[in-house]
């Protein structure tokens, strides 16, 4: 009786957090198709790779500012909600991976997701990226070429099967000294909490293979939090397998299969806050912003309840994925 009872406890116990975790899925999903503000970019991911030439994918970021809990009549908090999906042109509506890749087969594509807190990116960095950039996925007009080429170089093989290599693309971006002036200084005003491994095989054209999902707020206008989604970087990495690079080519850059992809959804120029110091001054910028935020400033320890938010609600849809394959 004893272990029935015991049993039946967990039971409920699991129910209740599926139900939980599932709610949060919904509400996700639903404010996502609804966006408030949002941004495609139609890019070609492998233009120099002769059996991949003709691919064309469409990046769409959609940002969503609405009731943490739209169910609850009494709700008046907010959560700013930020969707990113791929759309492959030319092939059938939600399509997968598969179908829309020449020869990818069973293998799998690595992806990383850069997240940060709710304070956003400093001015002094997105306001590099402008109406000028609205045409291109490179990352080199807010991180320097150099940069970017530096995360590239340091990215590991990517084998064709999801593994723990797929969880350790990209090195470590923040420490590599041509980034010290961008992610670098990022990191030390505590505004980046931390990389996501999305699977882009599990999520058909036009679906949400990645989130983001702020700390609620109730100050209805406040709407800071939002605004700091709409002019953050948004930044994603793929690497492709390198079988599928290779195909029929007896030779190939070892840096062909991995793209870093970058897109702001509004481009206005902002104020720079001068509490956030020169990027650009590199590691003297670094030092004082890593200072200010250890002083509790917009780093500091709005960054811990920042990213403790956000993996309650990565737990969520977590714990939903899990259900749904099992299912």
């Amino acid at each position: 009786m004893h272990s029935f009872s015991q049993a039946t406890a967990l039971a409920a116990a699991t129910l209740a957090t599926i139900g939980l975790a599932q709610s949060h899925v919904d509400i996700f999903r639903e404010a996502i198709r609804k966006p408030n503000a949002t941004r495609s970019i139609r890019f070609n991911p492998y233009p120099d790779v002769r059996h991949l030439a003709d691919l064309e994918w469409t990046w769409r970021v959609n940002i969503s500012d609405s009731l943490s809990n739209p169910y609850d009549n009494r709700s008046t908090e907010f959560t700013v909600r930020t969707s990113y999906d791929f759309t492959y042109e030319g092939a059938p509506t939600d399509s997968t991976l598969e179908e829309a890749v020449p020869g990818l087969g069973n293998q799998s594509f690595c992806a990383v997701q850069l997240i940060w807190t709710d304070s956003g990116w400093p001015a002094n960095i997105t306001n590099l990226w402008t109406d000028e950039n609205t045409n291109s996925t490179s990352c080199a007009p807010v991180l320097g070429q150099d940069c970017v080429d530096a995360i590239i170089q340091s990215t590991g093989t990517n084998n064709g099967a999801w593994d723990r290599t797929c969880g350790s693309q990209g090195g470590s971006w923040e420490r590599a000294p041509q980034c010290a002036s961008s992610l670098g200084y990022m990191y030390s005003l505590r505004r980046v909490s931390a990389k996501n491994f999305p699977k882009l095989n599990n999520a058909n054209s036009g679906e949400s293979f990645a989130g983001l999902s702020s700390m609620e707020y109730s100050d209805l206008d406040n709407k800071t939090i939002y605004e700091n989604y709409l002019n953050s970087i948004h930044m994603v990495l793929i690497n492709a397998p390198v079988d599928l690079i290779r195909g029929n080519q007896s030779s190939f850059s070892t840096d062909a299969p991995t793209k870093l992809l970058c897109m702001r959804v509004n481009t206005s120029r902002r104020d720079v806050n001068e509490d956030e110091g020169d990027g650009n001054d590199g590691d003297d910028g670094g030092n004082q912003g890593g200072n200010e935020g250890g002083n509790g400033g917009d780093g500091g320890n709005a960054a811990g309840r920042d990213a403790a938010n956000w993996w309650t609600m990565i737990g969520g849809l977590m714990i939903a994925a899990v259900i749904g394959a099992a299912l």
